[in-house]
């Protein structure tokens, strides 16, 4: 079989944004599912065959540390309605492969965890901010950068960035929207995590370019994590305009 193309690693990692929604999971789950994918990808050299198997795996052992375990399903419902195609044996099989191969080392910093922190600095430094978040708390706004934050981690250009430049290029990509005086902002967090200037610039202008491209779609489909369910826009609305309009809890 073929090894994994970019094109079959954006659609897996879409479907697992699909599967994080189905099954009630948090954006935590999702980001620490695709964490594991990549990584293990990095030191695997993965058949395509095997990808779903190896996807829905990853999203398994990440629901297992972030999700209670009431929310948890029977490994054969997750088998069965996530229409990945492999039975129960080959799942348990493929989880003792990825925890060896990543020496059970499953926990890493996510890009949402960065996304996170540099959220709660932002505001915590410059907190006249707040009063410039157009019909959303804090917490929604934050809900509302995970989306664009989910849509970019499906993006396999994106893989070459460490996930804190990741995220601080949707903080910048934001601010610039907010105010005229986000550059000591960004200069400050670029400092304090130990950023490349060269990754940072290089990052911005991929995501830049992908999220308008996605935004300027016809018709544009969100997920709405807290909701479990995906809505759809038409015509000349932008991504950007709905979700400002959107009140999320």
């Amino acid at each position: 079989d073929t090894d994994v193309s970019p094109s079959q690693y954006d659609e897996t990692v879409l479907w697992l944004g699909r599967l994080n929604i189905q099954f009630h999971f948090n954006p935590e789950t999702f980001a620490a599912a695709v964490s594991i994918l990549n990584r293990l990808l990095a030191v695997v050299k993965a058949q395509s065959k095997y990808l779903r198997c190896i996807a829905i795996t990853c999203l398994i052992l990440a629901a297992k540390t972030n999700e209670e375990d009431e929310v948890l399903p029977r490994l054969r419902e997750f088998a069965v309605h996530s229409g990945c195609k492999c039975s129960t044996a080959e799942i348990l099989r493929m989880e003792r492969i990825i925890v060896e191969k990543l020496h059970w080392e499953l926990y890493t910093a996510t890009p949402l965890d960065f996304l996170n922190i540099f959220h709660a600095m932002v505001l915590s430094s410059w907190p006249h901010l707040q009063d410039l978040l157009p019909q959303m708390n804090p917490s929604r706004h934050v809900a509302f950068l995970t989306r664009q934050l989910q849509h970019c981690m499906a993006f396999h250009q994106l893989l070459q960035f460490r996930g804190s430049t990741l995220a601080l290029v949707i903080m910048t990509l934001e601010l610039e929207k907010l105010t005229l005086d986000w550059f000591p902002v960004i200069t400050d967090l670029l400092k304090k995590a130990q950023i490349k200037s060269a990754d940072f610039i290089r990052c911005k202008e991929l995501v830049d370019e992908y999220l308008t491209a996605f935004e300027q779609a016809n018709t544009v489909y969100i997920f709405l994590p807290n909701h479990q369910r995906i809505l759809g826009l038409h015509g000349g609305e932008t991504a950007y305009e709905f979700s400002r309009k959107q009140h999320f809890p």
